[in-house]
């Protein structure tokens, strides 16, 4: 019976755990919440007890590409800055519209599987600032 119990736990453990995935994504600290201001493509690993150095590796390489190693500054091929995505992102999310952001680094996050997300040592050059959802120079 042990066993039987066993094996049918194990088998919904591999059923729950289905296709084994990486997310990567950048985020925003506020007081009172976490907010993702970029998701980035998820990163393909072998299994979900894949060391979480392949997954975290893999979103700090993608997150660097993506913004020119996390210049806000930078212009995206859409002709657009990367602060000005997060910016319009922050102002236009579902819940929490957040027209004004001073000072606020951005950091890179990624989570294997199931589990938490993790920070990925990934962080923007400058401090993130909004004017009324337009990406605007920080002044201290």
């Amino acid at each position: 019976m042990k066993v039987a119990l066993l094996l049918l736990g194990l088998a919904a453990a591999v059923l729950v755990q289905g296709e084994p995935w990486c997310r990567c994504g950048v985020f925003i600290t506020f007081s009172d919440e976490e907010e993702m201001v970029y998701a980035i493509d998820d990163i393909a690993i072998e299994s979900c007890d894949d060391v979480a150095e392949t997954c975290k590796n893999g979103c700090a390489s993608q997150i660097n590409a993506l913004t020119n190693n996390g210049d806000l500054w930078y212009v995206t091929p859409s002709n657009v800055t990367v602060g000005q995505i997060i910016c319009t992102k922050l102002a236009t999310a579902h819940h929490h519209h957040h027209h004004y952001v001073h000072n606020h680094y951005a950091y890179g996050y990624y989570g294997v599987c199931a589990g938490p997300w993790e920070y990925a040592e990934v962080v923007t050059q400058q401090m993130l600032c909004c004017e009324d959802g337009e990406h605007a120079h920080c002044i201290s």
